[in-house]
């Protein structure tokens, strides 16, 4: 019994020492430090398309205005929204279903054909739509649950 520790204990010394060995020649070596071509280089990135949170900037509110609107080229509000930084994936009648097919019955559901805004990740049913200053309100299924906005 006490051969069989013996052989265990200098097994487990021998792994020990080849990994030490094995890994003193990697801290010898020094890094050889890399030269750049050039001095300070500016990196400027641009774009339309690059999530960014409105609270970083000095007015958290986006104010989109008809000659925004005319400059996309876009014929839906949805579309113009949901290329907003602060847009969320809502659903949209382009990807989705028109219709009420394998919808519930209350034609509520992804299939609904309808177009929504989701701002901020905080869900449709927590976006404020205002129309000229007013709120639209949400409309409601023929269950009396409360539903999105509809943006078509």
């Amino acid at each position: 019994m006490h051969e069989k520790m013996l052989r265990n204990i200098l097994g487990t010394t021998a792994i020990a020492l080849v990994t030490i060995v094995t890994a003193m020649p990697a801290q010898a070596q020094d890094a050889t430090p890399v030269e750049s071509a050039s001095g300070d280089v500016d990196i400027v990135v641009t774009g339309s398309r690059i999530r960014r949170s409105p609270l970083d900037s000095d007015k958290p509110v986006v104010t989109v205005d008809q000659t925004s609107i005319a400059r996309t080229g876009l014929t839906s509000v949805a579309d113009v929204l949901q290329r907003l930084p602060s847009a969320a994936g809502g659903l949209n009648t382009k990807v989705n279903n028109a219709g009420n097919v394998g919808g519930p019955p209350d034609g509520t559901g992804v299939s609904s054909g309808s177009a929504e805004i989701d701002l901020r990740y905080l869900a449709a049913k927590r976006t404020l739509v205002l129309v000229d200053g007013l709120r639209f309100v949400n409309g409601a299924s023929a269950s009396g649950i409360p539903s999105t906005v509809d943006l078509n």
